[in-house]
């Protein structure tokens, strides 16, 4: 199963060492962008971690993301 971090610097650098695909949106188009392709992804994407920082780029986005049909299961981490 492939995991997708988006983080910041700090949070994708831990997550790519323990071997997630990690991204560092800088804004909140960046952010939905990123969370628009994760759905694209091959190999498919089994999980997503977002800190609560990138989170609170785009709310909405985060929340649409996660109560889309067949979006893999997303978790905001504090």
């Amino acid at each position: 199963m492939r995991v997708l971090c988006l983080g910041t610097a700090d949070d994708a650098r831990g997550f790519a060492l323990a071997g997630a695909v990690a991204r560092t949106p800088a804004d909140r188009r960046a952010l939905e962008t990123t969370l628009g392709r994760a759905l694209e992804e091959r190999p498919p994407v089994g999980l997503v971690l977002v800190s609560a920082e990138v989170a609170a780029l785009s709310p909405g986005a985060v929340r649409a993301f996660a109560e889309r049909a067949g979006a893999p299961p997303l978790l905001v981490l504090p």
